[in-house]
């Protein structure tokens, strides 16, 4: 799995991450798989919208992880006929049908943004996670994640990262961050963005040719670079 997981981060690295994030071009994988291993069905239900559009936001970002995993299969629940037009902290009777046609694992959530009347830029989030485990008939996981909407693409991310250490007992890689030199003008700039592609943001910005960045182990000095 790790070995896996290293493959495909230096994959992204080498084919140019300037390019990921212009062209919007879609997911390339290249896998290493074992035999033994077998991809979890897993279906998200959806996360149920309490204001805004950030549950929306939330559900796409957590479908693209689950995906980007390479641990679960996602399963199409509408497909299968199964339909759950809300649901609770519980289980949905329709879980079991899922169980039936071979679903492991169904998650679900709700979100609500809290001062979105009052005008505030960025109102504060809170969303609930929880995911029903087919084998043990049981709700296995359930968590509230609190923040801004600026954050709701990470609270996706370490709900997905959380799926995937349940059921592997390693991390996931959806909250991983991707360090890049791009050019500006004459200079070439330190940057980081999401393992995804977004979220990019400028941490340099001297005019230099920074190159091979690398990273402090203590967090307490700056990142060193070439000149």
């Amino acid at each position: 799995m790790t070995f896996r997981i290293a493959m495909i981060v230096s994959c992204c690295a080498v084919l140019g991450l300037a390019w990921i994030l212009e062209s919007g071009a879609a997911d390339v994988f290249l896998e290493a798989t074992r035999p033994d291993f077998q991809k979890i069905p897993l279906g998200v239900v959806g996360i149920e919208n309490a204001g805004g559009e950030v549950a929306h936001r939330i559900e796409e970002v957590l479908r693209a992880d689950v995906r980007r995993s390479l641990v679960f299969s996602l399963v199409d629940l509408p497909s299968l006929g199964i339909k759950v037009n809300s649901v609770g902290a519980g289980p949905d009777p329709s879980f079991k049908q899922a169980a039936e046609h071979g679903v492991s694992v169904i998650v679900w959530g709700k979100a609500g943004v809290k001062g979105a009347l009052s005008g505030s830029k960025d109102p504060d989030v809170n969303m609930d996670g929880y995911v029903y485990d087919a084998g043990s008939e049981e709700v296995v996981g359930g968590k509230r994640y609190v923040g801004s909407t600026s954050v709701a693409r990470l609270m996706a991310h370490r709900f997905a990262d959380e799926l995937v250490f349940r059921y592997t007992g390693e991390p996931g890689i959806a909250r991983t961050k991707i360090a890049y030199v791009s050019e500006l003008g004459a200079a070439r700039e330190l940057f980081v963005m999401d393992y995804d592609g977004h979220d990019s943001r400028q941490l340099t910005a001297d005019g230099f040719l920074n190159l091979m960045p690398r990273w402090s182990p203590d967090r307490k000095r700056p990142p060193t670079r070439r000149r």
